[in-house]
């Protein structure tokens, strides 16, 4: 695996951060549970209660389930590429769900 500093120099040349996001949520559509908004959007949702997690009642669930795997099939640094969504969001990026609703591709 790469480490942080690698990951991240990996992800910056080229554009390649671009094309990994984008590949990211096409993989991520395939796990994530789809449910159409009353306006046409989409909207995508992880499969378990995430207010449930915070509370404490799922200690073993994890909202970042299938980034952590994607991240971890390439062989990038997880923690690193979880705080480059960050960056680019603006925002913390709560779960799995949260990359196909709000972090939006250029």
């Amino acid at each position: 695996m790469l480490n942080g500093i690698l990951t991240r120099w990996e992800m910056l040349r080229d554009d390649n951060f671009q094309d990994f996001l984008k590949e990211l949520q096409e993989y991520l559509k395939s796990k994530l549970n789809y449910t159409p908004l009353e306006d046409g959007s989409d909207y995508w949702m992880i499969d378990f209660d995430y207010k449930r997690y915070m509370e404490g009642y799922l200690p073993d669930a994890d909202p970042f389930k299938h980034t952590r795997n994607f991240c971890e099939n390439r062989y990038y640094d997880w923690w690193e590429i979880r705080e480059m969504i960050n960056e680019y969001k603006g925002d913390w990026v709560l779960d799995d769900a949260e990359i196909l609703n709000r972090v939006l591709l250029k």
